[in-house]
């Protein structure tokens, strides 16, 4: 038994003593992940990380000199010598002093994170919750014009003539933004990728006139896609790149700062040096790090005025939870033969809970005092007790076609006739959806409402509140 003992403390000494953890943490570089053959590993408090994945994205050339257990990471300013094992380093021939040395594990060269990133310019943050790195560097305009695998050309027809313009890929299974301005009253046309001189139609998911706003799809998947920002944080003097489709000439990049953040009437636009012309509009503005802060919407040759929507306000239109992304209107399978509902099935409004109430329909005044929904069926077996459990979603309009969910699940029951079920009261749940409690009115609005049982789909149907 002493001999057990003695044997497990030597290990946990030998454990502590070397200074090592097994917790290998999620690096991001510019909000994406880096992935490396050899686990990030902990040394004393330092993360050490393989050396060429980490170099080649602080954009840093990296030669190994086999001989000496040297690494040489250059660019154009910074010069930077580390050797296996040693604590000196040196920095444009300066030496430094390292905490923690480079080293070899399982046959791979690691290096300390925090010290070549910082050396070479970029910002680290340690979040001790989730257990994550992040590293910010700005990028060159190089590597930003990189970028343009995520810009596309949108061309629609206007009078019999081609409308050249611009788009940016959001999300990888073909969702595009664009302004309205550049797909006018069209509700299809195509769009050709930077990669290729293919032409993809599109068609129009919605869009929003005040805004300048306009999401289309294609049928493509695993697309290039743009990193979103946060355009509530950009200053005046900021530097940002523009880059879109000026006068048809494809993937032009153009650099720039902010001039000004503008408001106008409940319309924020930001100012920028970047130029802005036929063909660009609908096109991405850029940070320096890469991020998606606007969409190019609009420029003034004379006064050299230019101008783009912060993202920010774009994905409050059209929801930023992409995964609820909904077309209007949405074709329904009705399940045939579920609890006798067919496809006659049918949700109407009104404000009143009798079905035969004249208000029926799909438009109510705002002035109505409460809200009810009617599902309408043709049940085979008159005045039966039905009773089951179903889940209501129910979208409130954003902008035009586009709905953000509220789901409410509760065990309904009614009575059914040859023609009605028992109407449902909504107002309940609903009160925060579409009840102003300061003007005691509904608000005016368009609202949809999907009815699912054991997620399946029975009905759908939508009310105009005016």
């Amino acid at each position: 038994m002493k001999t057990k003992i003695s044997f497990l403390i030597f290990v946990c000494l030998l454990f502590c003593l070397s200074g090592t953890a097994y917790a290998s943490p999620q690096v991001y570089f510019n909000d994406t992940p880096l992935s490396f053959n050899v686990p990030p590993q902990n040394h004393d408090g330092v993360l050490l990380v393989p050396l060429r994945v980490i170099f080649e994205a602080l954009g840093a050339s990296v030669d190994w000199n086999e001989t000496k257990k040297e690494i040489t990471a250059t660019t154009i300013n910074t010069v930077v010598k580390l050797r296996i094992g040693q604590t000196q380093g040196y920095i444009n021939e300066i030496p430094v002093r390292l905490s923690v040395p480079a080293k070899i594990i399982e046959g791979c060269s690691l290096v300390p994170l925090r010290f070549v990133s910082e050396t070479f310019g970029a910002k680290v943050d340690w979040n001790s919750d989730t257990e994550t790195v992040k590293i910010y560097k700005e990028l060159s305009t190089t590597e930003l014009g990189k970028l343009t695998n995520t810009i596309v050309t949108v061309k629609t027809n206007y009078e019999g003539k081609y409308v050249i313009g611009s788009g940016v890929i959001i999300r990888s299974d073909g969702i595009i933004i664009t302004n309205k301005h550049v797909i006018g009253e069209n509700k299809t046309g195509v769009v050709i990728l930077s990669s290729s001189e293919t032409e993809y139609p599109f068609k129009v998911l919605g869009s929003n006139q005040d805004y300048d706003i306009a999401i289309i799809s294609i049928n493509m998947r695993e697309l290039n896609t743009a990193k979103i920002g946060n355009s509530d944080e950009l200053t005046i003097g900021q530097e940002v790149v523009a880059i879109g489709n000026p006068l048809n000439f494809s993937s032009t990049v153009s650099t720039g700062i902010i001039s000004g953040i503008r408001e106008k009437e409940w319309v924020k636009l930001i100012q920028v040096t970047t130029p802005i012309t036929f063909g660009s509009s609908g096109g991405g503005l850029f940070d320096r790090y890469g991020k998606l802060v606007g969409i190019t919407a609009l420029g003034v040759g004379l006064a050299d005025l230019n101008f783009a929507i912060p993202i920010n306000d774009v994905l409050t239109l059209i929801n930023a939870n992409w995964d609820d992304l909904i077309e209007i209107p949405q074709s329904i399978k009705q399940v045939e033969g579920y609890w006798g509902i067919n496809a006659e099935a049918q949700i109407l409004f009104s404000e009143s809970m009798d079905p035969n109430s004249t208000t029926l329909g799909n438009k109510l005044s705002k002035d109505n005092k409460k809200l009810f929904w009617h599902l309408c069926i043709h049940y085979p077996q008159p005045n039966k007790l039905i009773t089951f459990r179903i889940k209501a979603k129910f979208y409130r309009e954003y902008a035009e076609n586009f709905f953000v969910p509220s789901i409410i699940e509760r065990e309904l029951k009614g009575y059914v006739s040859p023609t009605w079920t028992a109407s449902f009261v909504s107002d309940e749940f609903l009160i925060n959806l579409v009840y102003d409690n300061s003007t005691k009115c509904l608000l005016p609005g368009r609202y949809k409402v999907e009815l699912y049982s054991e997620d399946k789909m029975i009905s759908s149907g939508v009310v105009e509140i005016e």
